[in-house]
Parts: C-alpha cells; sequence; structure tokens
C-alpha cells in the first residue's frame, strides 16, 4: 500500500512539474470571446487582419486574415517577453483559397535580441503543417525549437499573403512557450474537441 502510493504522489508530482513548465505564455490564445491581447496589421487596403465570431474550432471565434491582390500581407502577432530556451509554437488553421498555389498562410515565430519586441527580428521560425487534420483544420507545429542567444522577446505571428488570388485563413487555439507546450495543447484541443 505505501508502494504504491508513493507511486502515485510521484507521478502526480512528475506531471504538475512538467504542465508547470509547459505552460501557454500566450494571451487569449484560442481567440473565443474577441482578439484582446493581439494585434493586427495589414499592407493595403483590400487586405484585413481582425476577429471572426462565426468561425472557430471547437468553439466560434478566430483570428482572420484576408488579402485579396497580389502583394497583399495581412498578420496578427502577439508579443512574449522571454529568455533563450528551447520552445514550442502550435495552432491550427483553415484556409478557403481562390483557386491557385500562389498563395501563403502560416503561423510563425520572430526571436528579438530586445525587450517588448521593439527592434527587427535576430531569427525567424515558421512553425510548418504537421499532418494532422480535424475537421476541415490544420495543426502548425514546430517543436523543441532553439530560441537563439540573447533573445528577449518573440513576436507570435498568424500570416497571410497572397502573390496572384486571394486567401482568407483562420487561426485558433495557438500555443506558446517552453519544450512541451504544444503537445500540452494538442491534448487539451483534442478533448475540448471530443467533449
Amino acid at each position: 500500500m505505501r508502494l504504491r502510493l508513493r507511486a502515485v504522489l510521484l507521478f502526480a508530482l512528475m506531471c504538475f512539474a512538467h504542465a508547470s513548465f509547459a505552460q501557454n505564455l500566450l494571451t487569449n490564445p484560442d481567440l473565443t470571446a474577441d482578439i484582446a491581447g493581439w494585434l493586427t496589421s495589414n499592407s493595403t487596403s483590400s487586405s484585413g487582419a481582425g476577429w471572426d465570431d462565426r468561425t472557430g474550432f471547437p468553439t466560434p471565434g478566430s483570428g482572420l486574415l484576408m488579402a485579396n491582390l497580389a502583394g497583399d500581407v495581412a498578420w496578427i502577432q502577439q508579443c512574449v517577453n522571454i529568455s533563450p530556451q528551447n520552445v514550442d509554437l502550435a495552432g491550427w488553421s483553415k484556409g478557403v483559397f481562390t483557386s491557385s498555389p500562389n498563395h501563403g498562410a502560416g503561423l510563425a515565430l520572430a526571436a528579438h535580441d530586445v525587450p517588448n519586441c521593439a527592434q527587427p527580428h535576430i531569427q525567424y521560425a515558421v512553425a510548418p503543417l504537421s499532418g494532422t487534420a480535424l475537421n476541415g483544420w490544420f495543426e502548425h507545429r514546430l517543436i523543441n525549437h532553439m530560441l537563439p542567444p540573447g533573445t528577449q522577446s518573440v513576436s507570435v505571428l498568424m500570416i497571410g499573403n497572397v502573390s496572384t488570388f486571394s486567401v482568407v485563413v483562420n487561426f485558433d487555439y495557438l500555443a506558446f512557450g517552453p519544450t512541451g507546450t504544444a503537445i500540452l495543447n494538442e491534448v487539451v484541443f483534442k478533448n475540448d474537441f471530443e467533449g
């Protein structure tokens, strides 16, 4: 009995320690109620970035990017102050593209060597599609990525751009933090989806 109790306590302690390190550092990562905590921007008047209260996964509410003409770029970003370490970036996207592969939508991070993302980035990395798809949504995942020495902040970016035809893409269920955050986010996401 004592051995079993020790094993249960050790397991609980390990889970707690892992969860405390693998925490999502983003504010409002699921964008369910609004876009608070995120900055939006676009390159032209024919592109746009904002919040979509109708589309989301598994509940309504997501970041929305639209780019309509060649050269348009729209993005939504959030800055996180962080020291150099290994990190995860993950999220889900759903796109409506109008007939051409000459478009792009991505989830990325940009590392800065000053606090508050106040200077141009010193490193840029894209979270590639993981191959996991659920109900028309596709997972992006960058796992165990090493931030460069001198990093003091990171911009987490949802990006939509177009070179020929228009693109409309939603992003939802985002996670950024120390290594383990993406896996923890995926477990929570699947649990929420399955109800």
